[in-house]
């Protein structure tokens, strides 16, 4: 708005003088970004745009800037949520302020696994791990992608004896955690546990025990189908009958809780046969003497 202005003195009028009155318009809002990072990665610069002199606060009350310019360095390192106000100065006139916001999340803990042991031939079960975020395998130490599987129960698809490591993480607010190893270990089924047969007579009073050199988990069966309650375990086994007839028995060896296919033993208790029958037989001296 102009106006002219003059002063009158006894009459006579002086020249104008022109003046200027301006009412500058608040200036618009700064635009700006909030800006999310990981804990341990570089924190970026909150950034601003806008037309006049920015000018970063860290109060609401917009009391002392922080920084003037586009780009504010905050210095931030810590997990954390910071928040801060900008605005943009023209004509000496300051914008309402934006909030920004930086974001620094911490980075999830690794999830929490366990290794699996099968024998072979069985089902093997999936790996499995738990989270609060988004759960990824990899088949590297270093968790290079791209993961193998995503999901909290993994099927490796594994099935010949043999142990394979895996590496899992949690991803939670796009921040991937430190890696846990899970092992999937199949092992191989023992061999055979070998023993002798054992041959008695009826009415011998010690009868031989069972015995194996395997180093294994032994046990003894009754049946070829293992069927429970085991007779016995450990290298030695006395089957304790006395009565003539012949009895088979099973045993098996157990590693790493993995039990071999049975081997078969026999006893046998033979009857005692009856005294043969004979006669007595006499001569005279000088003869000849007869068989007996």
């Amino acid at each position: 708005y102009t106006f002219t202005v003059t002063q009158t003195i006894n009459g006579c009028e002086s020249p104008a003088t022109t003046v200027t009155l301006s009412i500058y318009p608040i200036p618009t809002v700064p635009l700006a970004n909030d800006a999310e990072v990981c804990a341990g990665q570089t924190v970026p610069d909150l950034t601003a745009s806008g037309t006049g002199i920015v000018q970063w606060y860290d109060n609401p009350g917009l009391i002392l800037p922080v920084q003037t310019g586009n780009s504010f360095a905050t210095g931030q390192t810590t997990a954390g949520i910071y928040t801060y106000y900008v605005t943009q100065v023209e004509n000496n006139c300051e914008s309402p302020s934006d909030t920004v916001v930086l974001t620094i999340y911490p980075i999830p803990s690794a999830p929490q696994t366990a290794n699996v042991e099968v024998c072979y031939g069985l089902t093997v079960p999936d790996l499995t791990a738990t989270g609060t975020g988004n759960i990824q395998w990899y088949d590297n130490p270093n968790a290079i992608s791209p993961a193998v599987y995503t999901g909290s129960n993994f099927p490796t698809g594994h099935t010949a004896v043999g142990t394979y490591s895996y590496y899992v993480t949690q991803t939670v607010n796009n921040c991937e955690s430190p890696v846990a190893q899970a092992d999937l270990v199949i092992h191989p089924i023992p061999p055979s546990p070998l023993s002798n047969d054992v041959t008695v007579c009826f009415g011998d009073t010690s009868v031989p025990h069972f015995t194996t050199t395997a180093t294994g988990d032994i046990k003894w069966y009754d049946d070829s189908l293992l069927t429970p309650p085991v007779l016995q375990t450990g290298p030695s086994f006395n089957p304790g009958e006395t009565n003539v007839g012949v009895y088979d028995y099973y045993l098996t060896q157990s590693v790493n809780n993995c039990e071999s296919l049975p081997f078969s033993v026999y006893l046998t208790i033979n009857p005692v046969p009856p005294p043969p029958t004979a006669s007595d037989s006499s001569s005279c001296f000088g003869q000849p003497v007869p068989d007996l």
